[in-house]
């Protein structure tokens, strides 16, 4: 109970990001609205008109409608959803693989720790809930081989959900290898599972395109210098040092209890090390798969024979707990609609700029603005195509060069605004520093509004 109510708890009480959120909300209501797939941009105006596969349409679409029920009350509700069915489904996988209840908590709580920073609600969640039910499923294989179908609407799923679904196949070569190391009858089996999947990945309105545009992704450059989630781990980020953290205990661990992994566990090791060690991101596989490896080890099986007694002193600890997550919700529930915005409850959703953007742009002027701020303006201010948001695959790289040159106040910056016709800029205090002291000084434009937040300037 401890292991998946804590990290809910934290979960719960961490504001939610707008940085994806937003604009996957606006994405998702313009599909419910239309009835049709968003295939071009419409929000950015440095894009606008280029071709945009949409392959998490499927993420946004649930979203918004999560969101027109309840407001931002859902929204919190389904972030707790979606983080209980990744830790319980660790837990599962674990208990699966033959650790004990303590060991297996333990474990849990292990693989909380690096993923707290990432269970934040966006299209990737639902990614990570799909990889720990994948785990599941895979980690039972050999008890319940009938319950490895369920692999084939899961991936098909999740590939019109999130761009992850990619690790489903791994996943299903690393079993593979493992039963024919073991010498298991379920290896043939799993070959079918595995050709399965690879077709229901398929079955998504952009087909075999999905596949090209998961590989567009990994490959671009301007995401990998510009997304600090695609940047390769260091002790820097706290993702990264308890990532670098846990590499030497799961080693420990190994030798404490003397496991000598065969060659089939080793190789899904190194794999997962290599994916973690090259982006923040792959962390968070790394934290759900190898507490599942070391569960089907001795370490699995330690401590087993210390069972929680049932008595009173835990079942209020139990209560407690309980009483705690429900309780946490109280301060969503005033915005139950999508009316009222949770100011102090949401990141990157800098209100008074947005009023003053408001009161400053005419209808279908475009602003200049923060990468981070990209998303809420698109939510808030429908009406106003953006420079740049959180797409940055869809963004051509000489767009965020130009970018680039105006945020960090490079030579030529005001021309730049010109060319874009642009007459209104927000600016970031953090990301566009130079910016704002450069603007600040410049007799071409008029400072409208500044809180701590950022400023808004309008051209004179």
């Amino acid at each position: 109970m401890a292991a998946i109510a804590l990290p809910l708890l934290i979960t719960i009480g961490a504001r939610m990001g707008s940085v994806d959120l937003t604009y996957h909300l606006r994405a998702g209501a313009m599909m419910l609205d239309s009835g049709a797939l968003l295939r071009t941009d419409t929000f950015t105006f440095t894009a606008a008109g280029a071709p945009w596969v949409d392959q998490q349409w499927l993420g946004q679409v649930v979203l918004a409608w999560v969101f027109r029920a309840e407001g931002w009350l859902a929204l919190a509700l389904m972030r707790a959803l979606l983080a209980g069915i990744v830790l319980v489904s660790v837990h599962a996988a674990c208990r699966a693989r033959g650790a004990a209840a303590r060991p297996a908590a333990w474990l849990t709580l292990g693989s909380a720790c690096l993923l707290l920073p990432t269970l934040q609600l966006r299209p990737q969640l639902f990614g990570l809930a799909c990889f720990a039910l994948t785990l599941w499923l895979i980690a039972g294989r050999r008890n319940h081989r009938r319950r490895l179908w369920f692999m084939v609407p899961l991936v098909m799923l999740w590939a019109n959900l999130h761009g992850t679904f990619v690790l489903a196949i791994g996943l299903i070569g690393l079993a593979w290898l493992d039963d024919i190391h073991d010498r298991d009858r379920g290896a043939s089996r799993l070959v079918i599972v595995g050709l399965a999947s690879i077709a229901a990945t398929l079955v998504n309105p952009f087909g075999a395109r999905v596949w090209l545009y998961v590989l567009e992704l990994s490959g671009n450059p301007a995401v990998r210098q510009l997304v600090a989630e695609w940047q390769p781990t260091s002790i820097d980020s706290f993702s990264g040092a308890v990532f670098l953290v846990s590499d030497p205990v799961v080693a420990l661990l190994l030798a404490r209890f003397r496991v000598r992994p065969a060659w089939p566990m080793l190789l899904a090791l190194a794999s997962f090390f290599l994916i973690g060690l090259l982006s923040v991101r792959g962390v968070y596989w790394w934290a759900m798969s190898v507490p599942v490896m070391l569960a089907g080890t001795s370490v699995g099986r330690a401590m087993a024979q210390r069972e929680d007694p049932v008595n009173a002193g835990n079942s209020l600890i139990v209560v407690i707990l309980v009483v705690a997550l429900f309780a946490s919700f109280g301060r969503w529930f005033p915005f139950r609609s999508a009316d009222r915005l949770p100011t102090t409850l949401l990141t990157e959703a800098p209100m008074g700029i947005t009023h003053a953007l408001r009161g400053t742009l005419a209808a279908g002027e475009r602003v200049f603005n923060a990468q981070a701020w990209g998303s809420w303006f698109e939510y808030a201010l429908p009406d106003n195509p953006v420079a740049v948001d959180s797409r940055i695959e869809l963004i051509p790289a000489s767009v965020w060069t130009r970018y680039a040159d105006v945020s960090n106040g490079r030579d030529g910056w005001q021309r730049i605004l010109g060319d874009w016709n642009v007459r209104v800029v927000a600016v970031h205090p953090v990301q566009q520093a130079q910016l704002l002291g450069l603007i600040s000084r410049d007799v071409g434009w008029t400072l409208a509004y500044r809180d701590a937040d950022g400023a808004v300037f309008v051209r004179r």
